[in-house]
């Protein structure tokens, strides 16, 4: 489970939410897991103001690793969870599944464990300040706001528009037969 908190979260409530899913120790241990159920584990994170993301959905032990049908206690999970991080692509067969997944924000990782694999994903999140509250709005607007894509989609493209006139239309550009004319401006944000 990747749980995300706002930047401004203190080092308490964090270790809180870990005591509340059974981690009081060894911090970072890849081989501790929580007490805690999955779904109490998410329950936990959004009481602290958390985001909660599956990790490595598809990989080893992952949540959806080798699933074939959709059991009622899978849907449950997924309709709590704020989005999945997957390695590649999420394929699945079983129509019902496939479409519960479809629902959830994707966010791609690398699930690096040496350098050689560091940044060979990327998920561009769209959002008008980085904040815990503006993420979670993204990945509930994840097909428009989430990009999973090696390419910086913060370029301006080749082609695009910059201004648009109007000329003797029933409403706009007839006044003194002087066009309408709306000048657009393409801001790219770092």
């Amino acid at each position: 489970m990747l749980a995300i908190f706002d930047p401004e979260c203190d080092s308490a409530t964090i270790s809180s939410v870990l005591g509340a899913c059974g981690i009081n120790q060894r911090f970072g241990n890849s081989n501790q897991s929580t007490t805690a159920s999955f779904r109490d584990t998410i329950k936990e994170i959004k009481k602290a103001n958390g985001t909660a993301i599956a990790a490595h959905v598809n990989c080893h032990n992952g949540l959806l690793k080798d699933v074939t049908n959709f059991r009622p206690e899978l849907e449950k999970s997924l309709e709590e969870l704020d989005g999945l991080e997957f390695k590649g692509n999420i394929n699945h067969k079983n129509t019902e599944l496939k479409k519960a997944i479809d629902q959830i924000a994707q966010v791609s990782g690398s699930d690096a464990h040496n350098l050689d694999e560091i940044g060979k994903s990327y998920s561009w999140i769209k959002m008008s300040k980085p904040n815990i509250e503006n993420l979670r709005l993204s990945l509930l607007d994840h097909q428009i706001s989430v990009k999973n894509q090696s390419e910086d989609p913060n370029v301006l493209p080749d082609i695009y528009l910059n201004k648009l006139t109007i000329k003797s239309m029933k409403h706009c550009g007839r006044e003194n037969d002087k066009p309408f004319v709306i000048v657009l401006i393409l801001i790219l944000i770092h």
